[in-house]
């Protein structure tokens, strides 16, 4: 084949903070320990990965083998690493000073275990909002990876995401890759061959749209037409995709397209059934292994190095986003979780009440505990378990009732100070009433009679009314029709597949 593609392989791997430890141990036997052995039998097929601080943690203290793994893909070339918020918090909705604190976190932490400096980062469960570009780049972040759906929401189309786009937040730029929704439902739930004739297609159409557009450009030239004079401009052209910039000197790609899957580590071993058919049946030694035979013309590169190798698509300006099934549970903006589930809300704004103990305190043990407590998972549901999982809720709460006490300490001296406060807590417009000791927190809401709607007791870390409403959730609808047509009946996306490929992380090990 005389075109080539260019392939950008990713792999995110987490578990939430409070996740059993046998889920981890489960975890690493059935996904990360054989994904990492099987690609490192390929050295030639080049892989970038993001590791949570939650999982390294885990990792040095139960199975530093995997990290010692991880190093000699890296020393080899064959691994890049990409940063992230150490703890996998939702970056929008913490403080900005989080957010840098997260990722500094994570820089410094893959420069001591793996001796890189990061370029690109994973962004939790993809939740994008414009503001971060300026962030992420104030703390070295070259390149985020975020869906196909994100820039399609802006109407650009599978032809125009190719490459990569820039960005840019109060003059200071990011760039952004697109994960091709295709390719994510293709791997690992497709057979190779499968994947491989949908990158010839990609391939083929990219040739068809290049000499559709050489020739329209061609006859505009022989008319005596100005093809910059009306309609898109040369950028215009390039932020729509329609044309692609070569470099001066080098190899230039920019021809060539580049395709990104970029997913779940988990979706490798650990989702239910994925074990058996990813490494027993061989599926991932086969899909390597074509891509091998096939590097003629496909070719693996890091994210960084098509950075270097080639010029952006254009500028771009991406709306609020997520994933497309995110968007449809959260009603279109993440956001919607904290309206949607109030005690999702009031987990939240408890944790910006206590961050803004921790932060008059200046006790840094307090603040790694909230760092901790702005993990994402419990924080909402989608198909997984969530916020729904009261073991993930749990640990969120011990986390912020630790960070309390600790602040509390210096902010008290006195052991039996009684502490009262009248705060909209929840950011409705209508005061609580905060009541606490070296013992307890009383929250109450006298909108709502003096319900009190928390009561935390400090010794044993632990919110005595942590609970959840029972609500109705779209997926109920097909319990209900499967109930309805009788016993032995298919709910449609009932089993994990492609159909269900995202979701929090919990006890089945997202």
């Amino acid at each position: 084949m005389d075109r080539k593609i260019n392939l950008c392989l990713g792999f995110h791997n987490h578990q939430p903070v409070g996740n059993f430890d046998f889920v981890f141990e489960e975890v690493y036997q059935k996904a990360y320990r054989p994904l990492l052995e099987v690609l490192l039998r390929h050295p030639a097929i080049k892989v970038t990965f993001h590791y949570t601080g939650v999982l390294l943690d885990w990792l040095q203290a139960k199975r530093p083998e995997l990290l010692d793994m991880i190093r000699e893909g890296v020393k080899k070339g064959q691994i890049e690493l990409k940063t992230g918020g150490y703890y996998e918090p939702i970056l929008p909705i913490i403080p900005d000073e989080d957010k840098k604190e997260q990722i500094w976190r994570m820089n410094e932490t893959l420069g001591q275990l793996f001796g890189v400096r990061p370029r690109g980062m994973w962004l939790a469960e993809r939740v994008w909002e414009p503001h971060l570009a300026k962030i992420l780049a104030e703390c070295g972040v070259e390149y985020v990876v975020v869906d196909d759906h994100h820039f399609k929401l802006v109407g650009l189309k599978d032809e125009d995401l190719r490459g990569y786009y820039i960005t840019e937040e109060q003059g200071v730029t990011l760039k952004v890759f697109p994960i091709d929704m295709k390719l994510r439902y293709l791997v690992p739930f497709q057979s190779p061959a499968e994947t491989l004739a949908y990158l010839r297609r990609v391939v083929q159409e990219t040739v068809e749209g290049n000499a559709c557009s050489e020739n329209q450009e061609g006859r505009k030239r022989e008319n005596g037409e100005d093809s910059e004079s009306e309609g898109w401009g040369k950028e215009d052209r390039a932020v729509r995709g329609t044309g692609t910039r070569g470099l001066a000197s080098g190899e230039s790609l920019g021809r060539e397209p580049l395709l990104v899957l970029d997913d779940d580590g988990e979706k490798l071993g650990a989702w239910p059934g994925t074990y058996e058919h990813v490494y027993e049946r061989g599926w991932l030694e086969e899909f390597l292994s074509l891509l091998e035979r096939e590097s003629t013309w496909i070719r693996t590169v890091h994210f960084s190095e098509y950075l270097d190798r080639c010029p952006p698509l254009g500028r771009i300006y991406l709306p609020n986003a997520a994933y497309a099934e995110m968007l449809e549970w959260s009603g279109g903006f993440w956001r919607n979780f904290l309206i949607k589930y109030p005690e999702s809300n009031n987990m939240h704004k408890k944790m910006l009440y206590v961050r803004d103990k921790v932060r008059r305190a200046g006790d840094k043990e307090a603040y790694r505990e909230l760092l901790s407590a702005q993990c994402n998972d419990a924080y909402w549901h989608g198909v997984f378990g969530g916020l729904y999982l009261p073991h993930l809720r749990s640990a969120i709460f011990r986390h912020l009732i630790r960070a309390e006490v600790l602040a509390e300490k210096k902010l008290h001296q006195e052991k039996n100070f009684l502490f009262q406060e009248v705060v909209d807590l929840d950011r409705d417009g209508r005061p609580e009433v905060v009541i606490s000791n070296a013992c307890l927190n009383l929250y109450l809401d006298p909108a709502e009679g003096g319900t009190i709607f928390e009561i935390d007791y400090k010794p044993a870390l632990h919110n005595l009314t942590d609970t959840l409403a029972r609500r109705r959730e779209a997926y109920h609808q097909k319990l209900l029709q499967l109930a309805g047509e009788g016993e032995g009946a298919e709910v449609e996306g009932a089993e994990v597949g492609p159909e269900t490929t995202e979701g929090e992380s919990g006890q089945e090990g997202k």
